[in-house]
């Protein structure tokens, strides 16, 4: 994988056993690259920075990069995630199984029609019940009460991207200020095991750990491989 950052003299290339870090002294500009990111993600197009796959060809920021911008608050139950739940589910459930499904609504219905009867007017009701309805009626979610340290919280987030192949990289700013170098490398592991690319940019990190490549850029724009 290459990160590439327009005006930079060096390409940051990582190998499948190494974690990306970019380092941005000058804050002015750590602000525009993560800015430059979290446009990419939402579908805004620029040419100033461009993340290329092992086979050279660009890689789409909106279909296979998660930007984490709040690591405090990581939302497992965003409307993206929830949405690709639904429908893994949806589209895992055969033909016997909806009308099996559709049969028990239909009981429900039933019932609820006949405590109408001592109404004096008449009512309607929705005739097809899906299994998406029926997902959003139970506010069907992911539980995360029994991840509760930001590591393993970190973990879940790798999963969650992995089994719903929602991203192939994992980008998160100041990473390194929130975790040990033993929780860094535990991370690191664990989401290169799974195939999850993690880049993180950092304001300023001194120290460099098992795994990383670094690139740094100080305040006068000079940029280095480390």
């Amino acid at each position: 994988m290459i990160v590439k950052i327009n005006g930079l003299e060096n390409e940051l290339i990582l190998n499948d056993s190494q974690i990306g870090v970019i380092e941005i002294n000058d804050i002015k500009l750590y602000r525009h690259i993560l800015e430059i990111i979290n446009n990419r993600v939402e579908g805004i197009s620029n040419n100033e920075l461009f993340i290329l796959n092992e086979n050279q060809e660009e890689v789409s920021f909106k279909d296979d990069v998660y930007l984490l911008n709040d690591i405090f608050n990581i939302d497992m139950n965003s409307k993206k995630i929830i949405n690709k739940i639904f429908d893994l589910i949806n589209s895992s459930c055969d033909d016997e199984e909806k009308l099996s499904i559709s049969s028990k609504v239909q009981d429900l219905k039933h019932a609820l029609i006949y405590k109408t009867n001592d109404f004096p007017f008449n009512f309607n009701m929705d005739n097809d019940i899906s299994v998406l309805d029926l997902l959003k009626l139970f506010n069907f979610r992911i539980d995360y009460s029994s991840y509760p340290t930001l590591l393993e919280k970190l973990e879940l987030l790798i999963e969650i991207l992995v089994n719903l192949k929602l991203a192939k990289i994992l980008i998160i700013p100041n990473l390194k200020m929130y975790l040990t170098d033993d929780e860094l490398i535990y991370l690191y592991k664990y989401s290169l095991y799974n195939n999850i690319n993690i880049i993180t940019i950092e304001k300023q990190c001194e120290r460099i750990i098992d795994y990383e490549k670094r690139l740094l850029i100080d305040k006068e724009y000079n940029d280095y491989l480390i």
